[in-house]
């Protein structure tokens, strides 16, 4: 448990920085993301590379703990796929809505 909180404590930075690009991009649907996704880049940045570090931390703590209470079950991101497809379908809907008023 140490050193999982060691190694979440090495990533707070980044989490952080996930944060920000949620709050300015998807939580508030900011029309400048949706038509210039560029923008998403400028503040804070963000490389492809630190997200994957932080899926690969978070999937190996997950799994630690999951195994000590079922060792059979193992978790993976296909496993939330479906979710996050209905999350982008319903994030374009409403971007489709709100590019349809006067």
């Amino acid at each position: 448990m140490a050193t999982d909180r060691k190694d979440l404590a090495a990533i707070a930075k980044t989490i952080e920085n996930i944060k920000e690009q949620r709050d300015r991009t998807i939580a508030h649907l900011d029309k400048l993301h949706v038509n210039d996704p560029e923008a998403v880049y400028s503040h804070p940045p963000l490389q492809y590379q630190e997200l994957d570090q932080v899926f690969m931390l978070l999937l190996r703590i997950v799994n630690h703990y999951t195994g000590l209470m079922r060792p059979s079950e193992e978790f993976t991101l296909a496993q939330m796929e479906s979710g996050i497809t209905g999350d982008i379908d319903y994030l374009t809907k409403l971007i489709q809505e709100d590019d349809a008023r006067p």
